[in-house]
């Protein structure tokens, strides 16, 4: 492994679950899939980039811009697609309130009460216990499927299974409300 790729997986480690947390609240819950799809982008650039121009001198701000540019050419090319966080669907609609609203979401003072808002999605009620776990350690967590599957003792289909249910149960509990 070479020094970026070591930077990379501390950075991950270190501030995965809290992009994650802000991208979910961008998103909404039912649009979990697509927060970490951004989340996953942002860290593919981060490999490519740094690779090719060394690591930055601020890593975790690098990786905080890259996945905020994400978020906004994510909501950019999906809004006519999908309906994103409901409180703040109206400053996501223009260029200029959604980069504005992207900005301030990703503020340190809200990361933490976006944090909160994940562990209450995890460990809701309306979820089964046995896809709480799965859905903690991935998201939470940010373990890797196969990490997930040794931690459990459960095959990978089976943690698959569980978190694509969750998934599942949260989009239809937001097309519900």
């Amino acid at each position: 492994m070479t020094d970026g790729d070591l930077r990379i997986e501390r950075v991950y480690s270190e501030h995965a679950s809290r992009i994650l947390a802000v991208l979910v609240r961008l998103f909404g819950t039912r649009n979990l899939e697509l927060a970490e799809d951004v989340l996953q982008e942002a860290f593919r650039k981060a490999v490519v980039t740094w690779r090719e121009e060394g690591v930055p001198e601020n890593p975790a701000a690098w990786i905080m811009a890259a996945a905020k540019n994400q978020a906004i050419d994510a909501i950019r090319g999906q809004r006519t697609r999908r309906r994103f966080s409901e409180d703040l669907a109206n400053h996501l609609e223009s260029g200029w309130t959604m980069s504005y609203t992207v900005d301030q979401e990703f503020e340190e003072t809200r990361i933490k009460d976006h944090q909160l808002r994940m562990i209450f999605m995890c460990t809701s009620a309306e979820l089964p216990p046995e896809n709480r776990i799965p859905l903690i350690l991935r998201t939470l967590c940010g373990f890797s499927i196969p990490a997930i599957c040794r931690a459990l003792f459960l095959p990978e289909a089976t943690v698959k299974k569980r978190l694509l249910r969750t998934r599942e149960i949260h989009r239809s509990q937001q097309q519900c409300s």
